[in-house]
């Protein structure tokens, strides 16, 4: 199946964006399932903290002043797919005007992206494809210009590589939503892509139909709160009191969100963000109606999830 626009856009944003319901990403633990903060240490210097990590491979670290370090892992159900992921990559950043440097001996295939010398913050990236994953390490704030920066990346990328398969990711099912009633959202035959047990996508790739739903541990009702005031003014908002306190929902925001339906929610100490975008339209109230159950079919599996 090619890659839908849904897939390509969120494997480029992943960590990239704050979304509006946070990170959507664990709290930190002793260290990330890819990397040990210990490797992170040896190879760039500096006192490196865990700042967040998931069971599915992605993890992030910060020395403050010195640098911020971020690692993603994606994979898709083939090979072909994970090409496509690894091309849109390297076609992003040399959009952005980013040098692109050739990796040996990393994967099938590895490229730094280097950030021009006059970018506001220095950046490198390490892009790996290897069979159905696609390993990322960008490294904000640090000189990519240096050989020695880029040495110590590619160390961490050929460790991070190395136990990917460790990485929680499968397809087919998920414990946010069932294969049917995906489909009544998005549309026949969607598929389903688990991140562990805290979030999961479902695309139709000949539309880009998706759901999304994730979860972070970062949540209050004053958080949500605060969200929908800051997006008041571009989007239609309506309030969910039969999701909780705070609980929100938004569509028809400003581009280039205007295809997707947004809910917020707390649940116990967790905040929950549910997306449906049906591909070809923008979402409305009936998408809404039809969410809800959905999502309140879903409370019992986020109430089950650790802080």
């Amino acid at each position: 199946m090619k890659l839908s626009a849904f897939h390509r856009r969120t494997c480029l944003t992943a960590l990239a964006l704050a979304l509006p319901a946070g990170a959507a990403l664990a709290a930190p633990a002793a260290d990330c399932v890819l990397l040990a903060r210990d490797e992170v240490r040896a190879q760039l210097g500096g006192a490196y903290t865990l700042m967040s990590q998931d069971p599915a491979g992605m993890c992030s670290w910060s020395s403050g002043a010195a640098g911020t370090l971020m690692l993603n892992l994606l994979r898709r159900p083939v090979a072909g797919e994970a090409a496509q992921v690894f091309d849109a990559h390297i076609a992003a950043g040399r959009d952005s005007g980013q040098q692109l440097v050739a990796v040996p001996a990393l994967g099938q295939r590895a490229s730094f992206l280097v950030s021009p010398a006059d970018a506001p913050m220095q950046s490198l990236s390490l892009i790996i494809q290897d069979q159905t994953d696609t390993l990322t390490l960008m490294l904000y704030g640090a000189a990519g210009s240096s050989e020695d920066t880029r040495r110590a990346l590619a160390s961490l990328g050929q460790q991070a590589l190395a136990r990917r398969a460790k990485a929680d990711q499968s397809f087919g099912t998920c414990e946010w939503f069932t294969p049917a009633q995906a489909a009544a959202l998005i549309g026949p035959n969607p598929q389903i892509h688990r991140m562990g047990a805290q979030h999961c996508s479902a695309s139709v790739g000949s539309t880009s139909a998706a759901l999304v739903a994730m979860s972070s541990p970062v949540a209050s009702v004053e958080v949500l709160r605060n969200m929908k005031a800051g997006a008041a003014d571009s989007c239609q908002q309506l309030d969910l009191p039969e999701l909780g306190e705070g609980a929100f929902a938004q569509h028809h925001c400003a581009a280039p969100g205007h295809l997707a339906l947004s809910v917020y929610l707390q649940v116990g100490s967790r905040q929950v963000n549910w997306v449906l975008n049906p591909g070809t339209r923008p979402a409305g109230a009936e998408d809404l109606k039809a969410l809800l159950p959905v999502i309140q079919s879903s409370l019992a599996h986020a109430e089950r999830l650790k802080p």
